[in-house]
């Protein structure tokens, strides 16, 4: 583990290099119970069960952040690791075997030579040996982070978790969801509907992943402030990860796009133009990397998101060959996206700053200043969101605002039938 490291981030101090080594250690297991959990989640979404999965980051996230305010009352950083560790083991595979339960039947038994161990050796190969930038930025980041002033590789790997969130939200999600009914199609050769189910969910992710893009981009700095400005996280944290976030929010809808894209070709089984072509877009994207190191982890991350572009253009047009995929579609969705992101952005930003500026003023800067700003920014930028979304027809939209009355009834209605008479 030690040399690994070393080789990782080489501009670490041997002191930082054995802590690192340690931290790794405890939460090294994680992994087994993400491969066994992950064959029974896949086994689950064939089966259009898709509760596991939803609950999985949450059990996940959720032990890393128990674990660490345990750890931080005994001053111990290694609460994350043992919090992530748990959470691997209640989220990844717990909850799926449990699910599982009268679902599937499987056992346990060697057999290398069976046919469909062959075929899954085959398919699953490209994805143990590429590369891509989904992974490599993270390294690229540690790897010339090491080199930059104590705390940057901290600062950029909140900013670039923060720009995952509105990824996992949509892209993640809408990736997950449709994978199943992508390979349910391509199996039963229905093409015409694949490209079009594609289409769509692309164009609602783009649609939405903008203008979430555009709100997150305005207001980075109080974004960071609520949620990470506490203990020794002081202000000037919060301004170093605010700015690299601002260059990962321009490439938020670049990740959710490739979340979709890349899960759709792997659901017919196409691995291996995938890998090759994600794997060229990361080895051009290295020199990028050295030379935006310069301008420090605003740069780094501005790198990632540029060979991210790079990397769904190429991604879309495999898609296009592949799947059938409708290219013109996606550039209308595209503009009238970054429209209602421009406009909505520009409300965030003026209700924002007007409200946490008056808010600073009476009552200092603080968690509580920077929700002030963050409620008024998101008022603003919600209103201009449906009304000028609906009005330009912001893709996804409709269908957002139609699942969330759904819930909003089916919940009103559970409420009143469980209410006493």
């Amino acid at each position: 583990t030690e040399q690994l490291i070393a080789v990782v981030v080489d501009g670490f101090s041997p002191e930082q290099i054995a802590l690192t080594a340690r931290l790794t250690r405890i939460v090294l297991p994680a992994q087994v119970f993400f491969i066994f959990g992950g064959l029974i989640q896949a086994n689950l979404q064939a089966r259009r069960v898709f509760g596991p999965l939803a609950l999985m980051p949450l059990l996940y996230n959720g032990g890393i952040i128990a674990g660490g305010l345990i750890g931080a009352r005994f001053g111990a950083i290694a609460g994350f690791n043992w919090g992530a560790l748990v959470g691997a083991f209640l989220g990844a595979l717990v909850v799926p075997a449990w699910s599982a339960r009268g679902r599937l039947a499987f056992r346990f038994t060697w057999r290398p030579s069976h046919p469909e161990v062959r075929r899954f050796l085959w398919t699953a190969l490209p994805l143990m040996i590429g590369v891509s930038l989904t992974t490599v930025d993270e390294w690229l980041g540690r790897y010339y982070g090491s080199h930059l002033q104590a705390g940057s590789i901290s600062w950029l790997n909140t900013a670039r978790r923060l720009m995952l969130v509105p990824v996992g939200l949509v892209g993640t999600a809408a990736g997950q969801a449709t994978g199943a009914w992508i390979a349910g199609l391509y199996a039963e050769r229905r093409f015409d509907e694949l490209g079009s189910l594609l289409g769509r969910a692309l164009a609602a992710v783009i649609g939405l992943s903008m203008v979430l893009a555009a709100f997150v981009a305005v207001r980075a700095e109080s974004v960071v402030a609520l949620l990470f400005e506490h203990g020794q996280f002081g202000h000037d944290d919060t301004v170093r990860t605010a700015a690299a976030l601002l260059p990962y929010a321009c490439g938020i809808s670049a990740w959710a796009v490739q979340a979709v894209v890349t899960r759709a070709l792997y659901a017919t089984g196409d691995t291996w133009r995938p890998m090759l072509a994600t794997s060229a877009v990361t080895l051009a994207s290295l020199p990028l990397y050295g030379w935006l190191f310069q301008w420090d982890i605003v740069g780094l991350a501005a790198a990632g998101s540029i060979g991210m572009v790079f990397q769904v253009v190429v991604l879309l047009w495999l898609a296009r060959g592949t799947l059938g995929l409708r290219l013109r579609p996606i550039g209308g969705a595209l503009l009238r996206s970054a429209v209602v992101a421009v406009v909505a952005g520009a409300a965030a930003a003026g209700a924002g700053g007007w409200a946490g500026g008056l808010a600073t003023k009476s009552l200092g800067r603080g968690s509580l200043s920077a929700a002030i700003d963050l409620g008024a920014a998101g008022c603003a930028w919600l209103v201009v969101v449906v009304v000028v979304g609906r009005w330009l027809g912001l893709p996804g939209l409709k269908e957002a605002s139609e699942r969330l009355q759904r819930r909003l009834k089916g919940r009103a209605s559970a409420d009143s039938a469980g209410a006493p008479r």
